[in-house]
């Protein structure tokens, strides 16, 4: 049986653009599949076309004071209750 043949790098594109904007952690877990799709969705092609698809900017998360002390600690508090990130370490602050 003979190799199936790449798909062209156009075709590629429109796939990763499809991929759901509310779920930015797809596009990370994309860009580490393979170096050409990296290639691809750090292009300047794909990021304004992106763009024009999704104009409202992605937001991960934020960061919520956990000590109003000094030194300040902060934790990063994700939006999506569904994401599989490990569990936030407290992050120093800076004086």
């Amino acid at each position: 049986m003979a190799p199936l043949p790449d798909l062209p790098d156009d075709l590629i594109r429109e796939f990763l653009l499809r991929l759901p904007p509310d779920d930015p952690a797809c596009l990370l877990r994309a860009s580490l599949a393979c170096k050409r799709w990296h290639r691809i969705l750090a292009g300047p092609a794909f990021r304004r076309r992106h763009r024009e698809l999704h104009p409202t900017p992605l937001v991960l998360g934020f960061l919520r004071a956990v000590s109003d002390r000094v030194p300040y600690a902060s934790r990063f508090v994700s939006i999506d209750p569904a994401s599989r990130r490990p569990a936030a370490r407290d992050l120093p602050g800076r004086a």
